[in-house]
Formats: structure tokens, C-alpha cells, sequence
């Protein structure tokens, strides 16, 4: 299944103060993607992240974002939606609305 996950800072953060944790968060990231756990990942206008997920559960692609750096030093915080195949056409087409 995949799950979007948005991402927003906790507050006012200066992040030039933590690019220790930024590299860290960074290097934990790409492992995700090289390993097709991260699909997509995107930025908002106000700088938030965006990540597309592929994990065989919620609960499983919840682990996956709690173990995040800027996450477990709560930095950010997210929210995690379960994206599930649209079938408002077929309906619509169908006439079954």
C-alpha cells in the first residue's frame, strides 16, 4: 500500500542550527529510497516535506517515520494518510455514483 505523509515544523526552528541532524535525517532519507520505501518525496511552499510510502501497513509505515531523526528529536511532526485506488469513475461511468 502507499501512504502520504506530510511533514511540518514544530514551531519556529532555526535549521542552521542543526545540520548535524539534517545530515543525519538526509542520510536515513536516501537509505529509504534506495530501498523503494520512499516513492516520491516533494517540498510544500513553506519548506514542509512531503513523502510518498510504500509499506505493507500503517502501522508499518508509522515505524518507518518515527525512526526519522528530525522526528524522534521533534523537530517535525506528521501526519500519515492511507491512499487507497480511486473508483469514483468507474462509478460515475457505470451510473452507479
Amino acid at each position: 500500500m502507499q501512504y502520504l505523509v506530510l511533514t511540518h515544523d514544530n514551531g519556529t526552528i532555526n535549521w542552521n542550527n542543526h545540520t548535524i541532524l539534517l545530515k543525519a535525517e538526509a542520510a536515513h532519507v536516501w537509505e529509504l529510497y534506495k530501498n523503494n520505501k520512499i516513492r516520491s518525496i516533494w517540498f510544500t511552499d513553506h519548506k514542509d516535506a512531503v513523502l510518498l510510502l510504500e509499506a505493507d501497513t500503517k502501522d508499518q509505515a508509522t515505524v518507518m517515520i518515527e525512526e526519522l531523526p528530525l522526528v524522534k528529536s521533534k523537530l517535525i511532526n506528521y501526519t500519515i494518510e492511507t491512499l487507497l485506488p480511486y473508483t469514483g469513475l468507474e462509478r460515475i461511468l457505470d451510473g452507479t455514483n
